[in-house]
């Protein structure tokens, strides 16, 4: 889902921008994560570091996910750390992190390394899985507790069955994480034993998101999303209100844009097969997400960026111009069931059967931003990996069977634009990627 900067609510801090400019110079901030020690880099010598991404917060300042690169006993590993810039006393809140974590969620006060704090920029660092807003995180260090949680949602775990544990797959701090809990438990074959895993997506408790996110995935398998036409949504297996958890089965098959190269022209059919299929369901009482909403998400971007790195303001500015007129043309057509974060990422293939996953932002809206949204990221693929994605575009058109409707390509077209000013403007704090903004615009008038 993308970051979007809450203009309305931006921070007062002056310095605020300034100070987001050295947490994303490594050359300034290299030694700095070395010396915080924060997670393993207490143990590990940092040999390199990278911001992947900068997740504007508005009147909370600032999110930036790191790469660092680790050496230890003669071999490489990369981790990733957490990095929350707020506006005013940073120190004041790194003593309120301490205090929420010891005392809200582990019971005794994190260790040293968990979390750590950078005088300048004024940074609280922290390893991923740790993160005073989602109780559910807790179960990341204490998976003994998960049999009682499952089988408070109808589920169980064999008393024969190993040990539980847990690994955390996904981590916007924040704002929700996603958790696999596996064992082994017995097949019912004689001496053999079988991988059980299910996956649980946690968000914050008082937004009661994941009461929401419960009921939208089992409306979308009412709907026909449930493997009968080889398209389908996970199962819900449960829901937990203490942890602010829904419950999933664990998804099988491999997610689309891991597929092997002779395989994922198929892959791109089966993916435009799903995402028409999406649009033909009829979800009640869904936001909607029109043109106005997408200059009103694309605005405080360009105007984020063009503060932090005033050198794309030529380049970012007449885009969102020409965008803001073309979207005006086609804010008049009919709304859909849509995704609004419908990229490779989202669906796993397995055996002909298509699953599409993470509904945050599902929404009612044009089925075109949807289709645009997906073209957009296979033109960032290109990019990042140098892949031609043509063929993959258009196989992924003829699945979805656009191709006759011009009204909708050309929809489509805009919309893509849109996307691809909005993934410039996503990865043009990243030190990684920083220099795809502006191929990413090439097309872009």
């Amino acid at each position: 889902m993308t970051a979007r900067p809450e203009r309305e609510r931006e921070s007062t801090d002056p310095d605020l921008i300034g100070r987001l400019r050295r947490a994303i110079d490594m050359d300034y901030m290299a030694p700095r994560l070395a010396a915080s020690r924060c997670g393993p880099l207490a143990a590990a010598r940092p040999v390199g570091c990278e911001v992947d991404r900068v997740f504007p917060r508005g009147a909370r300042g600032f999110v930036i996910a790191y790469s660092v690169r680790l050496r230890q006993s003669g071999r490489t590993s990369v981790t990733t750390l957490h990095g929350e810039l707020v506006p005013g006393d940073a120190e004041a809140h790194y003593r309120a992190v301490l205090n929420r974590l010891g005392g809200d969620l582990l019971r005794t006060p994190p260790s040293p390394d968990l979390v750590a704090y950078i005088p300048d920029p004024g940074l609280v660092l922290r390893r991923p899985g740790h993160d005073e807003a989602l109780p559910g995180l807790h179960l990341l260090n204490h998976p003994s507790v998960v049999p009682t949680i499952l089988a408070a949602c109808g589920l169980s775990v064999p008393a024969t069955a190993h040990g539980v544990s847990a690994r955390l797959l996904a981590h916007r701090l924040g704002k929700r994480a996603v958790l696999r809990f596996s064992w082994r438990a017995p097949t019912g074959i004689r001496g053999a034993r079988g991988n059980r895993s299910v996956v649980a997506k946690l968000f914050r408790q008082r937004k009661d998101r994941a009461r929401h996110g419960h009921d939208l995935i089992r409306a979308l398998h009412r709907n026909g999303l449930d493997g009968r036409q080889s398209v389908r949504v996970p199962r819900m297996l449960g829901h937990s209100a203490p942890q602010a958890a829904i419950i999933l089965e664990d998804v099988p098959g491999r997610p689309l844009d891991r597929l092997h190269p002779d395989a994922m022209p198929a892959g791109m059919a089966l993916a435009g097969r799903a995402l028409a299929q999406l649009h033909r369901c009829r979800i009640g009482r869904l936001k909607t997400h029109g043109a106005t909403a997408e200059i009103d998400l694309l605005e405080p971007w360009v105007d984020l960026i063009g503060r932090v790195r005033p050198a794309l303001r030529p380049t970012l500015e007449p885009a969102l111009a020409a965008l803001r007129a073309d979207l005006a043309h086609v804010d008049a057509a009919p709304a859909g069931t849509i995704h609004r974060d419908f990229h490779p990422k989202q669906l796993f293939v397995d055996d002909g059967m298509t699953t599409l996953i993470d509904f945050d932002t599902l929404c009612a809206g044009d089925p075109a931003l949807d289709i645009g949204n997906f073209l957009a990221h296979l033109r960032l693929t290109t990019l990042q990996s140098g892949r031609e994605t043509g063929a993959c575009a258009t196989a992924f058109l003829r699945g979805y069977g656009a191709s006759p409707d011009r009204d909708l390509a050309y929809r489509s077209s805009v919309y893509e634009r849109s996307a691809r000013l909005r993934l410039a403007c996503l990865y043009a704090l990243s030190t990684r990627w920083g220099a795809l903004a502006g191929p990413l615009l090439r097309d872009t008038p």
